[in-house]
């Protein structure tokens, strides 16, 4: 991928189901790019890893550099089992990472 992108990974096992969340941002050239992520069949050899597409679909505005925000969630049981995230670009390629899991919904009160 290419260092116009960010990409981070959680897993809440506080909720039930549990649910893992996978947030990232990159930089489309055109006002109205569409970015879409979707899930594609993981490779059996790698169960741990959830395997994500990211496809932009380019538009036909004048070109200027916009940031896009996209999320993929999805809940049960099954999100256990991973550990890393793989998202894929047909024109940048793979970036995979690790995923974090989060065990609690506490949050410190903060000073103030």
């Amino acid at each position: 991928m290419t260092e116009d992108i960010t990409l981070r990974g959680s897993i809440n096992l506080a909720k039930e189901p549990p649910v893992i969340r996978v947030e990232g941002s990159l930089i489309v050239y055109r006002d109205d790019d569409v970015v879409e992520i979707s899930r594609i069949e993981a490779d059996a050899s790698e169960p741990s890893v959830l395997s994500l597409r990211l496809r932009v679909i380019e538009g036909s505005f004048p070109m200027k550099g916009v940031v896009r925000h996209w999320i993929y969630e999805e809940g049960g049981e099954h999100v256990r089992n991973y550990n890393r995230v793989s998202v894929q670009d047909l024109k940048s390629g793979t970036r995979t990472i690790a995923v974090r899991v989060l065990k609690s919904n506490y949050r410190p009160k903060q000073k103030g």
